[in-house]
């Protein structure tokens, strides 16, 4: 898994760098993508390292909620930076910053890899809860008792 998790922040940290300008006029998309997600694909690479399998995979959870909730509220509110910052608001009093209705809702998006980002989101979501996966993962117990 760890070499999975390494392929896949270097390809996104090249894609970042190659999108990073886009997002510079917006501070909502800016704080986003040149912040949070820079930050937390740093971190996620610490704590790989550490062998710390379950922050690893609640950090990938936190970077495709933001990724997803980013373009979906900056498409659904065409932009409006007062508009975006007040439904995250309205949102976050409400635990509901992000919902997988997001990911099927996403517009401009294939069909196929809607599925597919969603298939990918649940899968890491069930690490991020005392779920079936967590409590028999032979892994992550050994790591409880060290």
């Amino acid at each position: 898994m760890p070499s999975e998790l390494f392929g896949f922040i270097i390809g996104f940290q090249r894609m970042l760098r190659g999108i990073k300008s886009c997002f510079e006029d917006n501070t909502y998309l800016n704080n986003i993508w040149n912040k949070a997600i820079d930050g937390s694909l740093a971190l996620m690479t610490e704590n790989i390292l550490r062998g710390h399998v379950v922050d690893s995979l609640h950090i990938l959870k936190f970077i495709i909620e933001a990724a997803v909730q980013s373009l979906y509220l900056f498409v659904k509110n065409e932009g409006d930076e007062e508009t975006i910052w007040r439904e995250l608001r309205l949102r976050g009093k409400h635990a509901t910053s992000f919902s997988v209705r997001m990911i099927i809702n996403l517009p401009n998006t294939p069909g196929l890899i809607k599925k597919d980002m969603r298939r990918v989101y649940v899968e890491i979501a069930k690490y991020s809860h005392p779920t079936y996966e967590i409590l028999r993962n032979t892994i992550i117990l050994a790591a409880g008792e060290a």
